[in-house]
């Protein structure tokens, strides 16, 4: 895994064996999975001072994990505790969000992250504008949120564990989210294969169903794990087909004199 992730990202994770980037790249789900575990980053990966905002960081996970592929990162939580825990472990870590402007954080990024964050906001598009105008030209956005056109809402529908009321403001399908990026200034906005969380949802969705009690949801529960093996097929076939939606977009070379809030 670590010699995938150094030749894909140019990192210097240890140890590395050397057949393992050829392996991986062969077998296409796990190649996938591995390009989600480190957010696409080689997509935006020139340079030696390549800077990454982590928005929503939690404990730090994903900032460890960028720092070893080689990125300067920053994180930004809204939650005192996860910044305590973050800084624990030396990491470059603040509290607030994106749209903070008090936070002091480095001004331009090159790869702004919301991983499992942007549907908590009250105002997506006004986030994704403060983003905007965080990112160098070019510079990439990567974002990550429950999937409400997937197998596992049509099927459990109610009792799907995406819908985390309340605590998930918006979950918005992925043309909703592309339409939300271009009004925001950004620029090709597409899909990524293979988001995660199929067996975590599944699994969380069919408990939620049997404490619903009723016939139709005990019935659903019983078929979760066929939902689950469909699900994780979509998810490496088609872009947009998982439990969870992944995209990516970019900001314009030139960019225009201001963006909305």
């Amino acid at each position: 895994m670590n010699d995938y992730l150094n030749r894909r990202f140019g990192g210097h994770r240890a140890p590395a064996a050397w057949p393992g980037h050829a392996l991986l790249t062969l077998i296409e789900p796990w190649r996938l999975q591995l390009d989600y575990f480190g957010a696409h980053l080689f997509l935006k990966g020139e340079g030696n001072n390549r800077r990454v905002l982590d928005v929503g960081c939690g404990n730090g996970l994903f900032l460890r994990r960028a720092e070893s592929l080689g990125w300067q990162a920053t994180g930004l939580d809204p939650d005192p505790s996860a910044v305590q825990a973050a800084r624990s472990q030396g990491l470059d870590v603040h509290q607030g969000f994106v749209d903070s402007d008090a936070v002091p954080i480095a001004p331009l990024f090159d790869v702004i992250i919301f991983r499992h964050s942007i549907e908590h906001v009250t105002n997506i598009h006004a986030n994704l504008c403060c983003a905007l105008r965080r990112l160098r030209p070019g510079g990439m956005v990567w974002l990550a949120w429950p999937n409400p056109t997937g197998p596992g809402a049509r099927y459990f529908r109610e009792s799907w564990r995406g819908l985390e009321v309340p605590r998930h403001l918006c979950i918005p399908s992925g043309m909703a989210m592309a339409r939300m990026l271009s009004d925001a200034g950004f620029e090709r906005a597409a899909l990524r294969r293979r988001g995660r969380h199929a067996r975590e949802i599944v699994r969380e969705s069919a408990s939620i169903a049997v404490a619903h009690g009723d016939a139709i949801n005990r019935k659903r529960a019983r078929r979760a794990g066929w939902i689950r093996r469909w699900s994780n097929f979509l998810a490496t076939i088609v872009p947009g087909g998982g439990e969870e939606l992944v995209m990516v977009a970019f900001a314009p070379m030139h960019r225009r004199k201001e963006v909305a809030r």
